[in-house]
């Protein structure tokens, strides 16, 4: 991610480099977002414990061993699995803030400055750049919003 925002590694126009950060942004704010629907996340809680009741059960039954206890490490394996997404997911959406500091930092801002000494194709490449820094701050901004209305992922079970 680091390098699409920087500009460093993309296939395309360097310009799409904030449009694609932002895509891969969206991505993660649309899951959590998604997990949250109340029908999505019950559905998620009675899968989980129609699994975990079937493990049980086959632990249970199954008379040639001793129980192993299969129910209990189900629900400590989903447990840690909805962790590990949850701190992923918010990992990534660090790179928000890399985001922001490449396009709307006062450096980015200075960049997108016109200046009528420069040749016509330079003062079309900032104004270009000035374009650009504008549209990544408005969505950032309505990412970030979004964001911390969905950040606060908390387990359905």
């Amino acid at each position: 991610m680091k390098e699409i925002i920087e500009r460093t590694r993309i296939k395309g126009y360097p310009s799409q480099a904030p449009r694609m950060a932002v895509q891969n942004l969206r991505s993660v704010v649309g899951v959590f977002k998604y997990m949250q629907e109340p029908e999505v996340a019950q559905i998620f809680k009675d899968e989980k414990i129609r699994i975990g009741t079937v493990i049980d059960g086959i632990d249970r039954d199954l008379p040639q061993l001793p129980t192993l206890g299969l129910g209990a490490r189900w629900d400590t394996y989903m447990d840690e699995v909805f962790a590990t997404a949850r701190d992923k997911g918010i990992s990534f959406m660090d790179d928000i803030q890399r985001l922001k500091d490449e396009y709307t930092s006062q450096a980015a801002k200075d960049k997108a400055k016109d200046n009528p000494q420069k040749t016509p194709a330079e003062r079309d490449e900032i104004a270009k750049w000035a374009k650009l820094r504008k549209e990544t701050d408005a969505y950032t901004m309505a990412l970030e919003a979004e964001w911390n209305n969905v950040r606060n992922w908390a387990r359905p079970w």
